[in-house]
């Protein structure tokens, strides 16, 4: 099948670094398409770069998402099965001339967002940019019930769940040895007031990875030699090396900072969970993985600095469930929560809507 791959950035010179490094990295941020090649599809990425005026006023709009990639899309539509966008804010414009019937290619996005209200401007909204997709899979129950909310026709609706190249990460089943160690990473939307204010650092220690100055935040005492923030860029390669070596993630999600419902700390996870380790986060239901349900890790509340300390404590006090939770997180990646499973989802997707 001939699929005509963008998203809201350039994933063709991502692809193109991949394959010179003879494909040698994490595939996920490819959003499945080398997985859909290996399964037998012909897949063309498309130019991020064209009308720069045409981009400009994207920008300025944003409504009717990217006018120059979708204006691109339009002037060879006709060439391919099934057009692929991992983001669907990007394709309101091709979704609106689908509706109408003036577009003949089927078009799926992968839905990351939805709003935060269901009033009548956000259902017209779905129902003019939104609707017109052949299928919109989204990446949670939460945000496929709030489209259904928005007065989107289910059967243009399904569910996928995003996962990191397990190829590149490794998990060691045990728990390590010595002081409790925890992990934070990435930086937006993040709430480090809250996690560094209920942190038991009487009991485990806390690096935070790849926020560096962006954290503006009085530290407590208790956290004087117990807490590590750097700076520094850390290769992917030194990154999937030590995960394993920390006793579990934490992620302290500031969803009011997003205008919408978001899938928020997806990454963060995907690559937990790939290495074997526990986690606790923000509670956030468009993650799509229920992290108590699955035995992986718990949730905390939003700006509870007690939930912190007691969700930690439990995991360092924990060693023999601590250890189940690391195979299981593991096991998780393998059976669900993996790039393979993605593009697994796309390609019985695409079979359906280009019949």
């Amino acid at each position: 099948m001939r699929v005509l791959a963008f998203n809201n950035y350039d994933i063709k010179s991502i692809a193109d670094e991949w394959n010179a490094e003879g494909q040698n990295a994490p595939s996920q941020h490819l959003w499945g398409c080398p997985e859909l090649q290996r399964l037998g599809h012909d897949v063309t990425y498309l130019d991020y770069e064209g009308s720069a005026a045409l981009k400009s006023l994207s920008r300025k709009t944003r409504v009717l998402g990217d006018l120059d990639l979708q204006k691109r899309v339009l002037d060879q539509a006709s060439q391919f099965d099934v057009i692929y966008c991992g983001h669907q804010p990007t394709v309101s414009g091709l979704a609106s001339l689908r509706s109408m019937g003036l577009l003949k290619t089927p078009v799926v996005a992968v839905g990351y967002q939805s709003p935060r209200s269901s009033g009548a401007i956000y259902k017209m909204w779905t129902r003019a940019l939104v609707g017109g997709l052949d299928k919109l899979l989204c990446l949670s129950d939460a945000m496929e019930a709030d489209f259904i909310q928005l007065g989107m026709d289910p059967e243009r609706l399904g569910q996928i769940r995003w996962g990191v190249d397990l190829r590149h990460y490794i998990c060691a089943p045990d728990v390590p040895a010595g002081d409790p160690h925890f992990v934070s990473v990435g930086k937006s939307f993040r709430d480090f007031h809250t996690l560094i204010h209920g942190f038991p650092f009487d009991k485990a220690r806390l690096t935070i990875l790849g926020a560096g100055k962006t954290i503006d935040v009085d530290l407590p005492p208790e956290a004087a030699g117990r807490l590590n923030i750097r700076s520094d860029w850390i290769d992917w390669r030194e990154f999937a090396r030590i995960l394993p070596e920390f006793h579990g993630l934490v992620l302290p999600i500031a969803m009011d900072q997003s205008r919408g419902n978001n899938a928020i700390g997806l990454t963060a996870v995907s690559e937990a969970l790939a290495s074997g380790l526990p986690v606790i986060a923000t509670r956030n239901p468009y993650i799509g993985i229920d992290l108590e349900t699955e035995a992986v890790g718990y949730w905390v509340s939003p700006g509870d600095p007690n939930g912190w300390r007691a969700a930690v404590s439990a995991v360092c006090g924990a060693s023999d469930e601590a250890a189940q939770m690391r195979r299981r997180a593991r096991g998780l990646a393998e059976a669900r929560i993996n790039i393979d499973a993605f593009a697994a989802t796309l390609d019985q997707t695409f079979r359906a809507v280009a019949g």
